[in-house]
């Protein structure tokens, strides 16, 4: 691995035969090539600097649309993570991900569940119907969550903005005796989304209306 890091990079270029083979034969592949292209070039971009052009990220992303059904629960995490680890936007990739992944979401993983809100939260993509759908499916389920996805958890719905008094009440039971696990970043993203979180009841005089509608369709939709 180190060797190969080290190769990949002096010669980035190394990867680009790989990389045109690959986009050739993706529109005959099955959904599980195409997710594993875009998690590895995000992965190695992030790693050795190596960035993919404009070009071979929408192809990934319309192969992609077609297959969400056939997508495992992972698939959908690594899929977003990607494309936001890559500073991709990829608008209708996003909406797809969240109506597809909602009924899927039982069978998430907490690794699943916090990078996947993670992704839109970074992405700045709102997804008001997928975030409500975690907050369920993710509460009673904290308790198999790490530290750090506890927090990414926490943070996202706070960047988000998307209220979750339930969720963030458990967040807060969860970690509580689990802080001595917490590296300083999920300390600090953790206080964060709790101080974000508190933060909103006193602003609610600057609400637009579409605020004061988004917010309290987000507390309709959670019960």
């Amino acid at each position: 691995r180190a060797w190969l890091r080290d190769e990949l990079r002096r010669r980035p270029q190394t990867l680009q035969p790989l990389l045109d083979s690959a986009l050739e034969v993706l529109p005959r592949a099955t959904a599980q090539p195409v997710v594993n292209v875009a998690h590895g070039l995000a992965v190695v971009g992030d790693r050795v600097g190596f960035h993919a052009n404009p070009e071979v990220w929408r192809t990934l992303a319309k192969e992609a649309v077609p297959r969400l059904r056939d997508f495992k629960p992972q698939d959908f995490s690594n899929t977003v993570w990607a494309f936001t680890t890559a500073g991709v936007p990829a608008p209708a990739l996003f909406a797809a991900v969240a109506k597809e992944a909602v009924p899927r979401l039982r069978d998430f993983t907490p690794q699943d569940f916090s990078n996947t809100v993670w992704a839109f939260a970074t992405a700045g993509v709102p997804a008001p119907t997928l975030f409500a759908a975690v907050a369920k499916q993710a509460e009673p389920r904290l308790g198999d969550f790490k530290p750090q996805n506890l927090s990414n958890t926490a943070w996202a719905f706070a960047t988000a903005g998307v209220p979750a008094p339930t969720l963030f009440a458990a967040v807060a039971k969860q970690a509580e005796p689990r802080l001595g696990d917490f590296k300083p970043q999920n300390l600090s993203n953790t206080a964060w989304a709790f101080a974000m979180a508190k933060e909103a009841a006193p602003r609610l005089h600057d609400f637009k209306p579409q605020d004061f509608s988004n917010t309290v369709w987000a507390f309709a939709t959670a019960g």
